[in-house]
Parts: C-alpha cells; structure tokens; sequence
C-alpha cells in the first residue's frame, strides 16, 4: 500500500511538473488585425458601439470619441483601467483633442454597467480583452495617420499586448 501509494504521488509530481513547463496554446490570443481605411467608417462603428452599449451602461461610463470630423494626423486612444470606464480619461482626452488630435476611448467588455453592484467582470476573458485591443487598433487606424495607444491598470495591459502584436500602432 505504501509503495503504491510513493508512486502515485510520483506520478502526480510528474504530470504537474510538465504541465507547468508546457506553454498554453496561445495562438487564441493572436492579433487579427482588420483596419479601418477611412474616419467616416471608423466614426460609423464607434458609434455603433455606443448605440449597442447605451441600454446597459452607465451613462457616465460612454465611449468617447472627440473628433474633428476628419482624419487627422495623429489619434490617441486612451484604455481606462480595470473596473474603471471611460470617463476616467475624459479630461487628458480633451486636452489631447485641443492639441489637434481625434481622441478615442472605448469601454472596455464588462466595464462601466449601469449596476454597479454586478460582478459580470468575471466573465472577461483573455480573448474578449485581445479582441477589444485588436478594435481598437484597427478603429484608430480610420481616425489618425499616427497612432498612439496607452493604457493605465488593465488599459495598460491591453496597451502592451497591442504594441507587441500589431506593427500599425
């Protein structure tokens, strides 16, 4: 029984030793970029999303885009942090709008609900946080010839996984 048991406990060492060494698939977490050509159609699908957002959401928590109404020569996109909305950088984007820049910040997937008490943050994924890296990307490609994106907590996160994985920002 006890030698049984020594070579169980073995096995198990083993079999956690290799999953631990063994990376994760994560070709799910690749870009896919689709950029936006054009700022009439990356305005078009901003405010798409913040038709789709407005039903479930804090009013204060919008996406945001402040805009000349053209494509500009430089975009900034700001990602607001974990459990934050986009109104944690409404004023820096309006200074950034004032220096000539289109500015836009996305509400990132579960953030800024009209409860405010719900714990849907626990269903954010690691794929839902790349596919919003990837929309952001391309929507600022439509919106400025230059794009910058930056990010604080969680934003800064996503903000780091798009500069190494997409070459236009």
């Amino acid at each position: 029984m006890g030698y049984t048991l020594l070579i169980l406990l073995g096995l198990i060492v083993v079999v956690v030793g290799y999953l631990a060494l063994v990376p994760p698939n994560l070709s799910v977490l690749a870009a896919h970029a689709l950029p936006v050509a054009d700022y009439g159609t990356a305005a078009q699908r901003v405010a798409g999303l913040q038709a789709d957002e407005a039903a479930i959401i804090n009013p204060a928590c919008a996406t945001r885009l402040f805009t000349h109404g053209e494509k500009t020569a430089k975009v900034i996109v700001f990602i607001h942090g974990y459990t934050n909305c986009p109104m944690q950088f409404d004023q820096l984007g309006q200074q950034f709008y004032g220096l000539g820049y289109n500015v836009l910040i996305v509400r990132q997937p579960h953030h800024g609900l009209a409860d405010r008490q719900t714990d849907d943050l626990t269903n954010l994924t690691a794929e839902e946080m790349v596919a919003y890296g990837d929309l952001i990307a391309d929507l600022a490609q439509g919106l400025g010839d230059h794009v910058t994106i930056t990010g604080l907590s969680g934003g800064g996160v996503i903000a780091g996984w798009v500069a190494q994985h997409r070459a236009d920002v």
